[in-house]
């Protein structure tokens, strides 16, 4: 996945350095309420650094950025001095605004003026003493008036309890709407977003109807829980979808192997064919061309004799470039498997050969190759190498197969000299083969990989 850029290692760092010095007064007393506190903020900036790397969700990660350092600052009120707890109170329950601004953003910029509005009369209307904050601390207080700070107070749960419903009906109403595979995807998150949504459930009311009341310890805990679970939903939903991909992925690269064993059959069937048509059609035509003319040459002058053997002379090298062509096509000595058509090839040479082959079949495309290897090399060594004996091997080695021809001739191969050769190397790179062509004193050797697979 690569390193995050600096500035969102700085960011991450930054606000979980925020959480942890704002629940260092309390670590002691409530050691698990602070950690969960600070891994939630860590949580949130992870996730918004992981959203970031995918442009479309660069807005989502903005708020999640901004959801953990309003969280994170949310616990500067643990010191009792200076402006920590006027920050404290004004921007921590930005978090639940923000949150709620991935949902609906244009509700949520109403509910905005209402929330802030109504926490910023809460501060003028009251002390810091209220709030067993010191006398250090820094406060804005216009005039303290507890029924007045009352008023603001239920204004400012009464939206945070707006606030929630409304979030909630939206993400179910958005989940609703989502098709299948996306919902298995967001299960997680979403499991996650129901929890937050149980625990303001809980906490939201009981702040509305006893203003001025400490929030129990259960509470702050069910909180920071809540607010731990999010990120832990959303890398979980996002492993569902890299697995959901991934599955994706997998299932195309079956298909696709699948279609091409299927072009492969077809293909061998289809070259068969052909083979089989030449064989019985235009050979044998030429074959009766050839006893005809010999018939005619009989009774023909020395002249007309001489034309007749050119033209049988003609006839046959077309029919023995026709059966090359068959042979190119598929060879038919293959369909007893590599070994016999390589001894049926050897045995009509005037060159002797050892033969070093296992009797075992592979794919007919691989065999073919294999066969056109050995048959233009034993060509190249019977016209060019002056060899008096040549030796083939074939052996698996690993997932290919590979086949050496070597003799005892004079060792002069040029692989770009010819045509033969050329063209074998070219059908062997089609194939995702390679090619090696040698030579030296003791005679020329050429190395054949072909892929098995």
């Amino acid at each position: 996945m690569g390193c995050w850029p600096v500035w969102r290692q700085a960011s991450a760092a930054t606000v979980t350095g925020v959480a942890v010095f704002g629940t260092a007064p309390i670590w002691r007393a409530a050691p698990l309420i602070s950690a969960a506190a600070v891994l939630a903020s860590a949580g949130l900036m992870a996730t918004a650094a992981a959203l970031a790397r995918d442009e479309r969700q660069r807005g989502t990660s903005v708020l999640f950025g901004l959801v953990g350092l309003a969280w994170a600052v949310g616990w500067l009120d643990n010191w009792h001095a200076g402006p920590f707890p006027l920050l404290a109170y004004v921007i921590g329950p930005c978090c639940v605004l923000l949150g709620a601004l991935a949902v609906r953003r244009g509700l949520a910029v109403v509910l905005a003026v209402w929330l802030l509005a109504a926490r910023c009369g809460m501060a003028l209307t009251s002390d810091s003493s209220r709030f067993g904050y010191g006398p250090d601390a820094w406060w804005p207080t216009l005039r303290s008036d507890d029924a007045l700070y009352q008023r603001f107070s239920a204004a400012f749960w009464t939206c945070a309890a707006v606030l929630a419903t409304v979030g909630l009906v939206l993400v179910a109403r958005r989940v609703g709407r989502t098709p299948r595979l996306d919902r298995w995807m967001l299960a997680p998150l979403t499991a996650c977003l129901g929890i937050v949504g149980v625990i303001a459930a809980a906490w939201i009311p009981w702040r509305l109807f006893t203003a001025g009341a400490t929030t129990p310890p259960v509470l702050v805990a069910a909180q920071s829980v809540g607010l731990l679970l999010v990120p832990v939903g959303a890398f979980a939903s996002a492993a569902r979808r890299l697995l959901a991909r991934l599955a994706v992925v997998d299932l195309t690269m079956l298909q696709l192997a699948a279609a091409r064993e299927e072009i492969r059959r077809q293909l061998m069937t289809e070259r068969r064919r052909i083979e089989r048509d030449l064989h019985d059609g235009v050979q044998q035509r030429l074959v009766a061309l050839t006893l005809r003319l010999a018939a005619a040459e009989q009774s023909l002058d020395p002249a007309g004799r001489s034309l007749v053997a050119q033209a049988r002379l003609e006839v046959h090298t077309s029919l023995r470039e026709l059966r090359d062509l068959v042979h190119g096509i598929y060879p038919a000595a293959l369909s007893g498997g590599l070994r016999p058509a390589l001894s049926d090839l050897a045995e009509a040479l005037p060159l002797p050969v050892v033969l070093d082959v296992p009797d075992l079949r592979w794919a007919p495309g691989v065999e073919a190759t294999a066969f056109f290897v050995v048959a233009e090399a034993l060509t190249n060594t019977m016209k060019h190498a002056g060899a008096t004996t040549a030796r083939v091997r074939v052996r698996v080695a690993g997932r290919r197969l590979r086949v050496e021809v070597a003799d005892d001739g004079n060792g002069r191969v040029d692989p770009a000299a010819g045509a033969g050769l050329a063209g074998l190397k070219e059908r062997l790179i089609a194939v995702g083969g390679d090619l090696t062509v040698g030579g030296g004193d003791d005679g020329a050797r050429l190395v054949a990989d072909i892929p098995l697979c």
